[in-house]
């Protein structure tokens, strides 16, 4: 019910973003799946740089069912290549952890990249890593980190496809950790 209830939330609070550009995405691997919103921070806080992110991801496996929605701020730009456009960001993202009957949360410091090569360009290389520590994670949840990378291809103006990895993951109190993904999938991205 907890999770039904998060899901709900942030559908709504998506749904009530000021209209500017945002970019929905949708990711499946074999036992979890990704969606998130990102958009100019702007349209939500006047004056403000950088982007929000929204997103939640669910595994589904044999008894092993995990839920990591987030919330996030990231400054990007320019990384100042000289012969490629690459796009980079640092910021901070809240992740709530839920799996194998624990459940906590973590404050995550991270960023990402984005390599565009000139003559390519509707070719995309990324990669993105945010992790956080004991000291940053709280409840059931000892460290968390959330690593990918992937190459897409834009298909037309605002649409691209990708394939990519991940790797979702908790460790939590007594030992063990939550696993909440850790393979291949393969995504859509609108522009809109």
């Amino acid at each position: 019910m907890v999770k039904a209830k998060l899901i709900i939330g942030m559908v709504l609070a998506a749904a009530t973003l000021p209209a500017a550009a945002a970019s929905f995405d949708a990711s499946i691997g074999e036992e979890a799946v990704r969606v998130g919103v990102v958009g100019d921070l702007g349209s939500v806080f006047s004056g403000a740089k950088g982007k929000y992110d929204l997103g939640a991801l669910w595994r589904s496996e044999d008894g092993a069912d995990a839920f990591v929605p987030h919330v996030g701020i990231l400054l990007t730009g320019d990384a100042g290549a000289r012969d490629a456009q690459v796009t980079a960001g640092l910021g901070v993202r809240l992740a709530y952890i839920d799996g194998e009957n624990k459940e906590g949360g973590a404050v995550a410091l991270g960023g990402q990249v984005d390599v565009r090569i000139p003559g390519y360009e509707r070719i995309a290389l990324g990669a993105y890593a945010y992790g956080a520590p004991e000291v940053t994670s709280f409840g059931d949840a000892d460290s968390y980190y959330d690593i990918g990378v992937s190459v897409g291809y834009e298909v037309i103006k605002d649409a691209s496809v990708y394939i990519g990895w991940r790797q979702v993951e908790a460790d939590v109190d007594g030992g063990g950790d939550i696993e909440a993904d850790d393979g291949f999938h393969a995504g859509l991205r609108l522009n809109f």
